[in-house]
């Protein structure tokens, strides 16, 4: 029938509309009336695709995590083959833009630090995501390309590199007038990480 949506088109609306909202305001400042109305759905469509509020902020960020991780596994077949050097230069650089053009997940996580909120969702993702980050910077250190740093340490100041410009937009707007959600900040935000961790993590750095 012309004008009817995909079954899937209000759930959709409503986890674009609930990450812009979550990050920012948190998940005490939103309403579940905001969001429907944002997404230009019907409120008791959220409870029809997610149950509660807490169950659709869960849902925004399993589906960013998700798609973090298909990005990230995408990568790594396309640079089969290529040596350890520009194979994870290639991956920091695919983190980076992931995080520019989704910045929503950075903020949502600070948002809930301190809370249950995200530890309840991120603790799969994190272990998850640390799991994959260590093994591909030991494959690095095993090739030479790093030079054999703490991982503890690494892996914070990689997330740190590849989040912090995103998750504070205003500052980076006031301070130095740049425009975070512009595609061309987001790719040379993502060359400066990429020659920065390469070179100062460098198993030749002196």
């Amino acid at each position: 029938m012309a004008g009817r949506e995909e079954p899937n088109a209000g759930r959709e609306k409503l986890i674009r509309a609930a990450a812009e909202i979550f990050a920012r305001v948190g998940f005490a400042g939103a309403s579940v009336g905001d969001i429907a109305r944002a997404a230009g759905v019907t409120q008791p469509l959220v409870n029809h695709h997610f149950k509660t509020k807490k169950g659709l902020w869960q849902a925004v960020v399993h589906e960013h995590f998700a798609e973090l991780e298909q990005a990230l596994d995408a990568c790594e077949a396309r640079t089969e083959g290529r040596c350890e050097r520009d194979r994870l230069r290639a991956l920091l650089y695919e983190f980076v833009l992931f995080s520019g053009r989704r910045p929503q997940l950075t903020r949502m996580m600070r948002m809930e630090a301190d809370g249950s909120l995200a530890g309840e969702v991120s603790d799969e993702w994190n272990r998850r995501f640390v799991s994959f980050l260590e093994t591909r910077l030991a494959r690095a250190v095993h090739a030479g390309v790093l030079a054999p740093l703490d991982p503890r340490f690494l892996y914070f100041f990689i997330i740190g590199a590849a989040t912090e410009l995103f998750a504070q937009p205003e500052l980076a707007q006031r301070v130095f007038k740049l425009d975070v959600s512009s595609p061309s900040v987001i790719e040379d935000g993502a060359q400066f990480v990429c020659d920065f961790i390469l070179k100062g993590a460098s198993n030749t750095a002196t």
